[in-house]
């Protein structure tokens, strides 16, 4: 115990004395990170936002994660057996890996964050730990206690998981950072990552952990602060920040010059989608399908003629199909267009209702564009409408619902077309009742049992044409992971090639 309060005693030293540094402008041996939005909960089990994941994936590992090649590789577990019926998983755990409080990790270790995450009170509508907890055999009997029959611990470094039955994503699943072990002492969360993630004034500081045994491990002590996107090239210029996450385009106009500039971005594939939420509970507009299909054929139409300037920008893409072009259930164009075109017909009833009942629109993003689109379209906006915080545009998504259009974006999973499910599924992580539809989650949830690949398209195409007749959301496209930073003080790791790669190690100091 001494000789880990030791090591923490000195890391925290030296960290003191780099922000001294920092203070007096000599030269830091800290790397500066920013992100465009808040982070929210420092905590694993709270994970409700690509934000969020980007922090907290430096500090606690799940079991598993993605290859650069998309391949499903060990992480927390070293290997894993699965049984003949796809329904059991057995974990061999890293025992050699360590939490931050020098702790070997143990099976134990996962089994109990798990039950203690769906303890706690969500941040989204659902608890985060649902997209994949909910399928375990003993979910529904946990009790008081909380206690999962299906996730057993026979020996110190073994991990069973059952399932009440096969799904094909489990392991996709479990490379999230909501499946992450982390112990808790005094107030404090300790995970078996690189850093050791503490808030401060600015933000939060990241102190390498001593007791790191995976590849890469860091000596670089990290500082991360929110900056808007107005401040990103800014910031970079004046040295304030190394790199950015979640970078946009449009605010950095020198972010591909070849010129004297020391701004450059580097951009990924596609991680987001861009989304109009359209609120369909009792007593709201929306809650009528023929005036979501009528505001989804309005924005898509105008979409098609032309691009707004403030969506130019990562590499933007528009498309009303949630699903990738070589994801199953991608519909032919023709008949996407076709059933988009199926609410013209009722434009002018929304315009009527609107008149009665104006539109609220808001969104954490500029959304000016899309009430300028609506009103040129004469549908009438509230005037309490336009752009909000972020966090205040969750509190609406997840709890207060006192909005009828919200634009924002979620992240785009790999592949399988039930990387859907955390937000259209009955249990998904980021479920809104505001875009709940009956029908889709319905698919969704059948969805989900398929295993045999022939069987996947049919299905899925199914649910593209539920989410053009239903609307959710009236999906705009796709934009791409994009970050930007200051090549005179950081270089970009090869890893950022994968979709979503936004660790603070993806920054390599010069």
């Amino acid at each position: 115990m001494k000789g880990r309060a030791a090591v923490l005693f000195v890391f925290s030293a030296v960290l003191f004395g780099i922000f001294r540094s920092y203070q007096r402008g000599m030269p830091l041996k800290v790397l500066s990170v920013g992100i465009t939005e808040d982070w929210g909960a420092l905590h694993p089990a709270l994970q409700h936002s690509a934000y969020g994941d980007a922090v907290l994936l430096n500090q606690f590992e799940p079991l598993v994660r993605m290859s650069r090649n998309g391949v499903i590789e060990p992480l927390a577990a070293s290997s894993w057996e699965i049984s003949e019926d796809q329904k059991t998983f057995r974990f061999q755990i890293d025992s050699k890996r360590r939490f931050s409080d020098g702790t070997p990790l143990a099976a134990a270790d996962f089994k109990k964050s798990w039950e203690e995450g769906l303890r706690l009170n969500p941040i989204s509508a659902n608890k985060s730990g649902m997209d994949i907890l909910s399928s375990v055999a003993g979910f529904l009997e946990r009790g008081k206690s909380g206690e999962i029959s299906g996730i057993r611990t026979p020996a110190r470094d073994i991990l069973e998981v059952e399932f009440s039955k096969p799904m094909r994503r489990i392991l996709e699943y479990l490379r999230g950072v909501r499946y992450a072990a982390f112990r808790q002492s005094e107030g404090k969360l300790s995970g078996t990552g690189a850093f050791i993630i503490e808030e401060a004034d600015f933000g939060i500081k990241m102190i390498p952990n001593a007791y790191f045994q995976g590849e890469g491990a860091s000596t670089l002590p990290v500082v991360m602060r929110r900056v808007p996107s107005e401040d990103v090239a800014e910031s970079l210029r004046s040295g304030s920040v190394d790199g950015v996450l979640y970078a946009s385009t449009k605010d950095i106009p020198d972010c591909d010059s070849d010129g004297e500039s020391t701004i450059r971005c580097a951009f990924g594939q596609e991680s987001a989608h861009g989304m109009v939420a359209l609120n369909g509970l009792p007593g709201r507009v929306f809650a009528d399908e023929n005036n979501r299909i009528a505001a989804q054929f309005i924005i898509l139409s105008e979409l098609a003629k032309a691009v707004p300037d403030a969506l130019q920008t990562n590499h933007f893409s528009v498309d009303p199909q949630a699903f990738l072009k070589f994801q199953a259930g991608r519909l032919e164009e023709d008949q996407a267009v076709e059933l988009v075109g199926m609410g013209e017909s009722h434009v002018n009833r929304l315009r009527e209702v609107s008149k009665k009942s104006p539109l609220k629109v808001v969104g954490s993003r500029d959304c000016l564009w899309l009430i300028a689109l609506l009103r040129e379209a004469g549908i009438v906006v509230s005037e309490d409408s336009g752009k909000i915080e972020f966090n205040d545009a969750l509190a609406i998504i997840y709890k207060t619902h006192d909005a009828d259009m919200l634009l924002g974006r979620f992240s785009v999973g790999n592949g399988d077309p039930d990387s859907l499910y955390h937000i259209l599924g009955r249990d998904g992580a980021i479920r809104s009742p505001m875009m709940a539809r009956a029908r889709v989650e319905e698919l969704m949830e059948e969805g989900r049992s398929i295993l045999e690949a022939d069987r996947l398209d049919p299905h899925y195409r199914k649910v593209s044409r539920a989410l053009l007749q239903s609307v959710p959301f009236v999906h705009l496209g796709y934009s791409f992971e994009t970050i930007a930073y200051n090549f005179a003080r950081v270089s970009v790791s090869d890893s950022f090639e994968s979709r979503n790669s936004n660790r603070v190690t993806i920054f390599e100091p010069r």
